[in-house]
């Protein structure tokens, strides 16, 4: 069972210098993984480069009827869509994330980037997002709830942990208790209690 959450796939890729997708929902099937939160679920390729993200995600990009989130349709082949002219291309820039509080570190890589999306075309344009303080809250309501119902399946009976003790009643008290991880227990309880609103 998950004893840790983690920041997805942009984070990890993020801290380790590789390149990171996480794609539209729907474009990569989720078929067999175990569901944290379904709405948020998402699967994408972690890589060295630009170059191999693109063949794993014309490689995963299928539709499939295994999972009825998975898009049906014929997207534009990753790799032959790679390119070093982005001429007409427009990226957003949200203001709410340069702010006062963006790390020296951070905000030096970002600029960086936009000087080097500029110089191959880009056009960067400043956006507001409009109610985005309200983000996170949103993010906790949905999710912990989604992590409630989702890890409830978790008994030690069917899969995953089991802890070693004989009375059915604490068979499920002790595995659960020893399976999950103090976030994802807090978040569980969390989801139990919006789920109860």
């Amino acid at each position: 069972m998950p004893r840790h959450i983690r920041g997805s796939i942009r984070q990890p890729a993020s801290l380790c210098g590789v390149v990171g997708l996480r794609p539209t929902y729907g474009r990569v099937s989720r078929y067999g993984v175990v569901s944290y939160a379904s709405s948020l679920d998402q699967l994408g390729p972690i890589a060295h480069s630009a170059e191999d993200v693109a063949f794993i995600m014309d490689t995963l990009s299928k539709h499939d009827p295994h999972d009825s989130t998975s898009v049906n349709d014929n997207p534009p082949p990753f790799y032959k869509s790679l390119s070093t002219n982005l001429k007409g291309v427009k990226l957003g820039l949200p203001d709410t994330y340069m702010s006062e509080h963006l790390s020296p570190e951070v905000r030096k890589s970002v600029e960086a980037a936009l000087k080097k999306f500029e110089e191959l075309g880009a056009q960067i344009v400043d956006i507001h997002m409009r109610d985005i303080d309200f983000g996170i809250s949103v993010y906790y309501i949905i999710a912990t709830a989604e992590v409630s119902s989702n890890l409830s399946r978790f008994d030690g009976i069917r899969f995953g942990y089991r802890a070693d003790v004989d009375v059915m009643d604490d068979i499920y008290t002790h595995t659960r208790n020893e399976g999950f991880g103090d976030e994802v227990k807090k978040r569980m309880i969390l989801g139990t209690y919006m789920l109860q609103k």
